[in-house]
Formats: C-alpha cells, sequence, structure tokens
C-alpha cells in the first residue's frame, strides 16, 4: 500500500516528501506562501484556521492532501502523474485521467476512440484550482466514460497575458496530435472551463486564429475546440467587472483595447464552438450577469449554445453535488449527445 500522507503530517515533512516533487504542479505554492514557519512544523490539522492563503483565504488542508495523495497513489502503482505540454521549463501541463480500456480494437477508427474533456480550473487567474475544479471532476468524466485532462496552466507574472491563452491551445493542439496514444477522438474534444478557467476556455476558442504556439510542432493542427462547457464563468472585462480576475491576467492599466478583446461578448462570432454555460442566480462572486452576456453574444452570432441558470448554489461548486446545479454535468454531456 502506498504511504499516504494525512492531517498529522507537517507542512514541512510534505513539502521535502521525495515522492512528491511534482506537488507544484497541481496545488500552487502561492497556497502555502504566507504560512509561517511555526505553524510549517505543526500537523495540518492545526493549521486550517491558523494559516491563511496570501489572498486571505483559509489554508486548503483538504485541497493539499488530495494532490499531494494523487500524486503518491500514481507512483505507486506506476502511473503517469503529468504531461508536459512543452518541451522546454514551463510548467504548464495536463493531469491525465483516462479509461484503461479502449473502446474496441479498431484503434485506426475515430468514431471507436474515446472522446475527451479537457477540464480547466479557476482562480482569478491568480493561480490553477486544480484541487476543487479540476481533479473531482475529471475522476468524473472518467467514471462516465471520458478521457480527461486537467489542464495546469501559468497565471500571475510573468506568465500573465498571453500565457494562458497560449497554454490552452497548445493542450487543444498537444491532445489531437497525440490522439492515436491517448486513445482520443480527435474530433470530440471538449473544453470545460470554471470560473476564470470558462473565460480562458471561452477566449482561446473566440481568438484562437490569432494565438500563437509553436508552429512547427504543431504544424497543420487545429486550435479550435469541438466545444466548449463554462461553468459560472466570467465572461466580459468590461461590465460586471470581476476586478482580481482582469488585474491578475492583464494588469492594472490595461488598455481598452485588450479589455475589449478579452470581453467575450465582443469576441464572439458565428465560429465559436457549441457551449453549453451554466451558473447560479445567487453567485455572490462572478455575477451571473456574465453567463447571460455570452448566452446573448451567441443568440445573436448564430451559436448553437444552452444556457442554464440554477436557483441556487453559489460560487465555484464544481460539480455541484448538494446543490440545485448537480445535475448539471449529465445535462451538459446530452447537450453534445455524450451523456
Amino acid at each position: 500500500m502506498p504511504e499516504y500522507v494525512t492531517e498529522k503530517n507537517t507542512l514541512n515533512e510534505i513539502l521535502s516528501n521525495p515522492h512528491l516533487k511534482k506537488l507544484d504542479l497541481l496545488f500552487d505554492p502561492s497556497y502555502y506562501a504566507e504560512v509561517p514557519g511555526n505553524l510549517r512544523k505543526t500537523w495540518l490539522k492545526n493549521i486550517r484556521t491558523r494559516a491563511k492563503t496570501e489572498r486571505g483565504t483559509p489554508f486548503p488542508v483538504d485541497g493539499l492532501l488530495e494532490c499531494a495523495n494523487l500524486i503518491i497513489e500514481r507512483r505507486f502503482n506506476g502511473e503517469i502523474v503529468t504531461i508536459p505540454i512543452y518541451k522546454d521549463e514551463r510548467k504548464s501541463c495536463l493531469i491525465p485521467f483516462l479509461c484503461e480500456e479502449k473502446i474496441s480494437s479498431e484503434d485506426e477508427d475515430p468514431a471507436n476512440k474515446r472522446p475527451a474533456v479537457i477540464v480547466v480550473p479557476g482562480g482569478a487567474y491568480h493561480h490553477c484550482a486544480v484541487y476543487r475544479e479540476g481533479i473531482p471532476v475529471a475522476e468524473k468524466l472518467k467514471e462516465m466514460g471520458f478521457n480527461a485532462f486537467v489542464l495546469s496552466y501559468e497565471c500571475k507574472k510573468p506568465f500573465s497575458y498571453p500565457a494562458p491563452l497560449t497554454d490552452m491551445a497548445s493542450a487543444i493542439q498537444f491532445i489531437r496530435k497525440n490522439s492515436e496514444k491517448l486513445n482520443v477522438d480527435p474530433h470530440k474534444i471538449l473544453v470545460m472551463g470554471f470560473s476564470a478557467g470558462g473565460h480562458l476556455a471561452g477566449a482561446e476558442a473566440a481568438l484562437y486564429k490569432e494565438i500563437i504556439t509553436d508552429e512547427e510542432r504543431f504544424e497543420g493542427i487545429s486550435k479550435k475546440p469541438d466545444g466548449l462547457i463554462l461553468c459560472y464563468p466570467v465572461t466580459s472585462f468590461l461590465r460586471y467587472t470581476q476586478k482580481d480576475t482582469v488585474k491578475w491576467l492583464l494588469g492594472d492599466d490595461a488598455e481598452d483595447s485588450i479589455l475589449n478583446k478579452m470581453s467575450l461578448e465582443n469576441s464572439v462570432d458565428q465560429d465559436f464552438p457549441r457551449t453549453y454555460i451554466w451558473c447560479c442566480s445567487d453567485d455572490a462572486t462572478v455575477d451571473p450577469m456574465h453567463t447571460t452576456l455570452l448566452n446573448d453574444a451567441m443568440e445573436k452570432a448564430g451559436v448553437m449554445h444552452k444556457m442554464h441558470t440554477f436557483g441556487s448554489g453559489g460560487h465555484a461548486i464544481a460539480l455541484g453535488e448538494g446543490t440545485e446545479a448537480q445535475g448539471w454535468l449529465k445535462e451538459a454531456l446530452q447537450f453534445f449527445d455524450m451523456g
């Protein structure tokens, strides 16, 4: 049995664990950057309410343990922990959740390969919330027969705009290029984004033609997703502004031209992919009007889409379990005839 870490381990023990060298790819170091030295030496369960992240939120102990134990389990089983998108030192990567069995033995036929979903967590472009809006969602998708990939993308300076868009486009191209190895239908790649991750997914889909990636490596491979699932997304940088998201992607003094480009209601055209979009009417973090604005823009452009506003549930609820939104995933996949 693998030696899992628990609440009775210290932060120092986890960070020095030789089996957890890739932890920073799943759990952003900014989460524990402000934890003082004395708390790093005490059990994790003792710092739940005593330590804060640099954003002033409670230290996510459960998230740290989930990410750490996923790595430990995969190393124990000899499984791939992460797949780098680039060949250089950039940390952007895909965390794969692949179905072990193939649909059939006729691998050369795309119809017999599995559809794929790239899961893009939120985090206001300040961090990438892999543990909350990545791992649980990807595990569920795998249970449902999809090959899922959580995108751990770079954010904050020096990896602010356009780095996250480059990561998103490169991830799509990487999966398409390696579709045979990954047992993925290259014509059925959905991107599912949460909050700021929803903005990233939508912005890449709207602007993919102008995003610069490694053209030699990915020559002739499309950057356009085959469909989008946007979950309580940020969509506008001009109206109902989610200030943190704008700040961490574009800085404090972004010009009107880039704010306009990053506002999806102004970037959508008839080439925008088929989209399912949802939010909760009581979301106090990202105004539900962000969903409405994009819905109206897609309606005007003639994009096939569906919007669902749930009565309650709030923000950052991922699968929505225990809320009015708990059926959103099944509904979204049925919209793409994949449920």
